[in-house]
């Protein structure tokens, strides 16, 4: 899980960075999983590609009151 509550990424380079993690660890069977990203952050996500799941708002306090445990 990637909590982007205190991060913004403000370049397609920068998501595409990330979407390459989210490949990886697709390949193995596993999910990256993306929560609190504000909308500059989903849009450059958006385009870089596919792997990384965004969660919206409500989807993100969902998980904070299932217990999830989200770095940050």
């Amino acid at each position: 899980m990637l909590d982007l509550r205190s991060a913004r990424l403000r370049s397609r380079r920068a998501a595409d960075a990330v979407d390459e993690a989210a490949t990886q660890l697709e390949a193995r069977g596993g999910c990256l999983l993306c929560v609190h990203a504000d909308p500059e952050t989903r849009a450059h996500l958006a385009e870089a590609g596919r792997h990384a799941v965004l969660l919206d708002g409500d989807e993100d306090e969902a998980l904070a009151g299932r217990g999830v445990a989200t770095a940050g």
